[in-house]
């Protein structure tokens, strides 16, 4: 069984995959109220140290007693981390696309090394339904 997540492990996990995947890492704001993972683009900027150009402040909200879990939560937000920092901000459907499910799944194969360890079931339907589709045409 994994340890519980607190904020100190939270940010050191945050931490390794952001050197993973080569991205600034995210700030975390940790709340025990929090029900549900929240990736927050931010109004307020800051500069970019090498480019000097200002770039929107990130963070991740993340908390003990989320209804999906903490570590899956991490995980899912991250993502949406990535998503931002590569591809610019994708609203509505293009969210959850194929394209944020396509980081996602590359996020929890790095994390895990198997995918079949990341609870699918409990995500968004349409990235349950993308990589459904995706697991029968590799089969």
């Amino acid at each position: 069984m994994t340890k519980p997540l607190t904020k100190s492990l939270a940010l050191e996990r945050l931490t390794a995959l952001a050197q993973r995947f080569k991205v600034p890492v995210p700030r975390l704001e940790w709340s025990q109220r929090a029900r549900y993972g929240q990736y927050i683009l931010s109004e307020t900027t800051a500069l970019n140290p090498v480019t000097q150009n200002p770039v929107p402040l990130t963070r991740i909200r993340l908390g003990a007693n989320l209804t999906t879990g903490s570590e899956n939560a991490l995980l899912h937000e991250f993502a949406h981390h990535v998503a931002y920092t590569r591809h610019g901000w994708l609203r509505g459907k293009k969210a959850h696309g194929a394209l944020y499910t396509e980081i996602l799944i590359d996020v929890v194969q790095a994390w895990y090394g198997d995918l079949a360890k990341y609870p699918w079931h409990r995500e968004y339907k349409q990235v349950y339904d993308y990589v459904r589709s995706q697991a029968r045409r590799a089969a």
